[in-house]
């Protein structure tokens, strides 16, 4: 039977290379040369894990573990270098702005020196710092040139899935570390808000909320709010001429034509109050009388009918 081929050769012993060893030491080869070519084309080897890719950061200054890059364009296309750009696929990174990275932002997964390439999360679970603007805020997204956190809100491409106050028992707002999901935009979720001037069909805003005992809507003091010139309201109607300063209104938010957010009034609350309407007009002879009927809205809508009562408009002397 043949020796063992694997057998270490002393030195200076001749060596007599079996077939057995030749044919071990050919698939050995082959193998090698397969597993090269595998990995000069790109195969899962090379490749980033899930959740990463490559990031050059172009913003301008070093950038820390967890920091945030605006993304900006791709690093190369498939002109400049089409095996990485199918295998290996990445990106520029600039200081974020929310008007053009809202939903478009990677984090830092190491350091990145400024000009260099680094790996950052663009989708999964990772740790970011947030600002967080209302605890019952569900997602984050860019804080407008601010790389070092996300800004929380009721909707972005980070979910919140904890965050420092859920670790104190804490209602803060402010900066903390959080653990988010990246996925995409969240839900678009609409804000109800009290008017406070206006300009043309812009508005400015501050978030409102009800009172869940007595049903009154009153201005949140830690919301949102926007002004005439930065996350403006605007009416639907862009050749409306009415004043609708002091009314509450249901706000959705939207993108406009020149990539700034703003928010679209969706809904007015309307009028409260009491209508008194004429239903009648009367001579007795004597004096000249109306006859009227109280119509009493809330919210804009009509809620009660009241009594009807009868008063005198004039009574003229008769020559």
């Amino acid at each position: 039977m043949p020796g063992d081929v694997t057998k270490p050769v002393a030195s200076g012993n001749p060596v007599r290379p079996s077939a057995q060893w030749q044919n071990r030491v050919n698939r050995a080869i082959k193998k090698s040369e397969t597993s090269d070519s595998s990995l000069s084309a790109g195969q899962a080897g090379i490749r980033q894990p899930q959740g990463l890719i490559y990031v050059q950061n172009n913003s301008g200054e070093d950038r820390k573990r967890f920091e945030v890059l605006g993304v900006d364009n791709i690093l190369y296309g498939p002109d400049d270098n089409k095996a990485e750009f199918q295998n290996n696929a990445a990106l520029t990174g600039v200081t974020p702005v929310e008007s053009q990275h809202f939903g478009n932002f990677v984090i830092c997964a190491e350091p990145i020196a400024a000009g260099a390439v680094g790996r950052a999360f663009i989708f999964g679970v990772c740790p970011v710092q947030i600002d967080i603007q209302n605890v019952s805020d569900g997602f984050a997204d860019v804080d407008n040139n601010e790389p070092g956190q996300l800004k929380s809100g009721t909707s972005g491409a980070a979910q919140i899935l904890w965050t420092e106050n859920d670790e104190n028992g804490a209602d803060d707002t402010g900066i903390m570390w959080a653990l988010v999901r990246l996925s995409g935009p969240g839900p678009q979720i609409v804000i109800t808000a009290k008017l406070t001037s206006k300009s043309g069909t812009r508005y400015a805003w501050s978030e409102a909320e009800p009172d869940s005992t007595t049903g009154t809507w009153s201005v949140n003091a830690d919301g949102k709010s926007g002004t005439i010139t930065d996350k403006p309201a605007i009416d639907l109607d862009s050749t409306n001429t009415v004043d609708w300063t002091g009314n509450f209104v249901v706000l959705v938010p939207v993108s406009g034509s020149d990539g700034k957010p703003c928010y679209v009034i969706a809904e007015r609350f309307g009028y409260s109050g009491t209508v008194n309407v004429v239903t009648a007009v009367s001579w007795d002879g004597t004096s000249l009388k109306q006859t009227t009927t109280p119509l009493v809205f809330v919210g804009g809508l009509l809620r009660s009918v009241g009594s009807t009562s009868t008063t005198t408009i004039d009574t003229p002397t008769v020559c």
